[in-house]
Formats: C-alpha cells, structure tokens, sequence
C-alpha cells in the first residue's frame, strides 16, 4: 500500500467478511493503517472509514473486532447509504480502499 494514494482526511474501505481476497488484504491494511498513525507529527492524521457488506449483523460484528478504525453502522453499511457510496465511487468489486 502506497501512502501517495491517499489524498483526503479519510478513506473508505469496503469488503466483506466472507469474501477471500477481503481476508487476506484487511491484515495488511490494519498494518499500514496503524503505520500511518505512529508516524512522528502525523499521529492519528490518517482514517479509515468501513463500509461493510456483511449480510447479517453477526457477521459484521465478528470482522469488525480485527479493525481499528472507524465503521459506518452496520445497518447504514447495509443499507441505501452503503449503497449510495456504491454508486458514487463507482465501486466495482471488493476489496475497495478509496
């Protein structure tokens, strides 16, 4: 993960729990993501968002507990935001890091 991608005050990051490609990559960006907050000036300068396309609540939960960032509610994820967000960056598949 490069830190040139990153342009704005936080990022959105989309995934789901029983999605592979999802699993393999939240490690590595919990990793940079605690990077980016340790740096010497920059401490707690970088956020993350979580839109989460978990189907059910449980699911959602038990993901979110390997994160340390910010999340939209589960039901806003879920829902018609989750959804807006979506249409709006134009989202093709996931994982997405905006």
């Amino acid at each position: 993960i490069s830190l040139k991608s990153f342009n704005s005050d936080f990022n959105y990051f989309v995934d789901i729990k029983r999605c592979g490609p999802c699993v393999q990559f939240t490690p590595d960006l919990v990793l940079f993501y605690n990077k980016m907050n340790e740096r010497k000036g920059k401490k707690d300068e970088f956020e993350i968002v979580w839109v989460s396309r978990c189907r059910d609540l449980d699911s959602y939960g038990q993901y979110f507990t390997h994160m340390n960032w910010l999340a939209l509610p589960p039901q806003e994820a879920m829902g018609q935001r989750g959804q807006m967000l979506f249409e709006k960056y134009k989202i093709k598949g996931i994982p997405s890091l905006i």
